[in-house]
C-alpha cells in the first residue's frame, strides 16, 4: 500500500529540477568549460593514466633519468621552460626527468646520485592532473616539450646548458 500523500499536495505535480550554477555562468560557459577540459585531455600521451597513479616500464614509452631532489630542482631551473616531463617524489627525495625511449643511453649519467634507470625499471606514473602533494607528482607534465640528453646532462652536472647555434643559411646561387 502506498504512504498517504501529506494535506494539500493532492494534484500537484512534483517541481522541476533546478540547475545549480554558479552565478554568471551560461550555457555556453560551460560548454566551452567541457571542451577545454576534454582538449586537456587529449594532450597528453596515452601512456599517461587518466585517474590513478600505475607503475610503468621504462624503455617502452619513455627513459627515465634519476636525480636527487637537491640536484634535480636547480637543474631544472638551468633547463627553463619547453622540457619534456618530470616527476618528482618528495617521500623519495628524488626526481625523474622522462626523455624518448632510447636517447638517454647516449648521455653520460657519472654524475653523483644521478642515474639512468635500466630498461624493464617501473616507476611510478601518476595521474595527468597530479601536480600538488608529496607523493609522486608532475613538475612538469607531458606535452610541454621534449629534454635534450645533453641539455640534461648539462643541467645536472650545474652547468646551463650551451646555447644552440642555428645551422647558416646557405649562399643562394644566382641563376642568370
Amino acid at each position: 500500500m502506498a504512504a498517504p500523500l501529506p494535506p494539500g499536495a493532492a494534484g500537484r505535480m512534483p517541481a522541476e529540477p533546478q540547475l545549480v550554477r554558479p552565478a554568471g555562468r551560461s550555457d555556453v560557459d560551460e560548454m566551452l568549460s567541457a571542451l577545454a577540459d576534454l582538449a586537456h585531455l587529449r594532450s597528453h600521451p596515452d601512456w599517461v593514466p587518466r585517474y590513478q597513479t600505475h607503475r610503468l616500464s621504462c624503455g617502452r614509452y619513455f627513459d627515465a633519468v634519476r636525480a636527487p631532489s637537491y640536484i634535480a630542482e636547480p637543474a631544472l631551473a638551468l633547463l627553463g621552460s619547453g622540457i619534456g616531463p618530470v616527476l618528482a617524489n618528495n617521500y623519495a627525495q628524488a626526481w625523474h626527468f622522462l626523455l624518448r625511449p632510447g636517447v638517454a643511453q647516449l648521455g653520460r649519467w657519472d654524475i653523483r646520485g644521478v642515474r639512468l634507470l635500466r630498461r624493464g625499471t617501473a616507476i611510478a606514473v601518476p595521474a595527468y592532473q597530479v601536480t600538488a602533494g608529496d607523493d609522486v607528482r608532475w613538475v612538469v607534465p607531458p606535452g610541454a616539450g621534449v629534454t635534450k640528453v645533453l641539455d640534461l646532462e648539462s643541467a645536472l652536472a650545474g652547468r646551463a646548458p650551451e646555447p644552440r647555434r642555428r645551422a647558416r643559411a646557405c649562399p643562394t646561387a644566382q641563376v642568370r
